[in-house]
């Protein structure tokens, strides 16, 4: 089947408890799933990942949204395609986690839909290419991400797993009416050019 179809078309199980508030995603490792959640709490939309194959990266915790782009590859792989990518946590090696498109060769996609929601990347959290669209559209910079885990299987994230800036207003205050600018704290922003690419 094409990787075009959206993932899920189960009835899908409600937002996990204790995953923040506010307009979100929520990214539970445990069971490879991901809510887009509305500032009212309704659900958006909810689809199947395929996140870290050993479910550590990037770990518990409340990240956002700090850089996207559009078209994107692997480091050491140009010829495999992220697209849609959006970088919210950093791996242990200062490379990029984020939410993107299977990743696509010019032979096709990696991965089939029909696996998505088993753990399979090497950090970064794969979606039906449907679903990496929708997300992009819908989630902008500062946009909090938070991750769970209702199976009791992942440990909280170090605190180097975090995005180098400062947390944005809607992760400090997530009943503020509207997410902020974000402060980095930082002299100058790190560009999309510099930043380091997570294999996938």
């Amino acid at each position: 089947m094409s990787a075009d179809r959206t993932a899920a078309q189960e009835a899908p199980p409600p937002v996990p408890t204790d995953s923040g508030r506010g307009r979100r995603v929520v990214y539970d490792m445990g069971t490879m799933r991901v809510w887009l959640v509305e500032a009212d709490e309704s659900t958006t939309r909810t689809y199947r990942v395929s996140g870290h194959a050993e479910r550590t990266l990037p770990g518990l915790g409340t990240f956002w949204v700090y850089s996207r782009v559009r078209y994107n590859t692997v480091k050491d792989n140009p010829g495999v395609k992220l697209d849609y990518m959006m970088r919210f946590a950093v791996g242990d090696e200062g490379l990029s986690i984020g939410f993107h498109a299977i990743p696509r060769k010019s032979t096709g996609y990696i991965q089939s839909t029909e696996t998505l929601g088993q753990p399979a990347s090497h950090g970064c959290v794969r979606q039906a290419p449907v679903d990496a669209e929708f997300l992009w559209n819908w989630a902008e910079l500062g946009t909090p991400v938070v991750v769970v885990d209702t199976t009791g299987r992942v440990a909280q994230a170090p605190a180097r797993r975090y995005p180098r800036e400062a947390a944005p207003a809607a992760v400090q205050n997530p009943w503020a009416g509207t997410l902020g600018a974000i402060d980095s704290g930082w002299p100058v922003p790190v560009s999309l050019a510099d930043q380091p690419l997570f294999t996938v």
